[in-house]
């Protein structure tokens, strides 16, 4: 949680573990903790269609902040087939936070791994260059993301990142686990061989 903390003054922030590394349970104290208002949206396999992904992204966060809304919703009806219809939806948007929202925010993308197609990518890829800094944007992931600009993005110090080795415990972590938990005491052999 410290960790986390401190990449909160980056724009984009990626959590990218496989299964089973505590990657929402990690955002899950991370919300209840953090004094900033948080977005959720979980994601599921129906979500990479774009217009699917596009409706619940702005529905995340207007359900956080009611006066957000009225103009991105509508704007997200339209028919998107391509990036060059995306553009004028990302800058709607960024426009509708910007004039709605004006306390620092977390936005969640919970398993954004299921949403990554092209489409979606690039909306995500422009939509966090052109946010202003009240954003802070979490994609967690199985895998490693492939978003357009995540190379610049790097070299412009927007991106932070936890990764297996941050979630994962040390051999000492689960003795006080163990310890903690179930009131036993586990030699550090026994917890690193459980921690493989």
């Amino acid at each position: 949680l410290d960790y986390f903390r401190e990449l909160l003054e980056y724009e984009l922030i990626l959590v990218t573990a496989p299964a089973g590394y505590g990657k929402t349970s990690l955002l899950i104290d991370v919300a209840h903790q953090i004094e900033w208002p948080v977005c959720w949206f979980a994601i599921d396999p129906l979500d990479s269609d774009p217009q699917r992904f596009l409706i619940h992204f702005v529905a995340a966060i207007a359900r956080q902040f009611t006066a957000f809304g009225r103009r991105s919703a509508p704007a997200v009806q339209t028919v998107i087939q391509s990036k060059a219809d995306l553009d004028p939806l990302v800058t709607e948007i960024v426009d509708d936070i910007y004039q709605h929202i004006h306390e620092p925010f977390l936005l969640v993308l919970d398993d954004f791994h299921l949403a990554e197609r092209e489409l979606v990518s690039y909306f995500i890829s422009k939509f966090i260059q052109q946010v202003d800094d009240t954003c802070r944007l979490v994609l967690t992931s199985r895998t490693r993301l492939a978003l357009p600009d995540l190379a610049l993005m790097v070299g412009r110090s927007q991106v932070g990142a936890v990764r297996c080795q941050q979630l994962a415990f040390t051999a000492a972590e689960i003795q006080a686990l163990v310890q903690q938990n179930y009131h036993q005491h586990s030699s550090i052999d026994t917890a690193a061989e459980i921690g493989r």
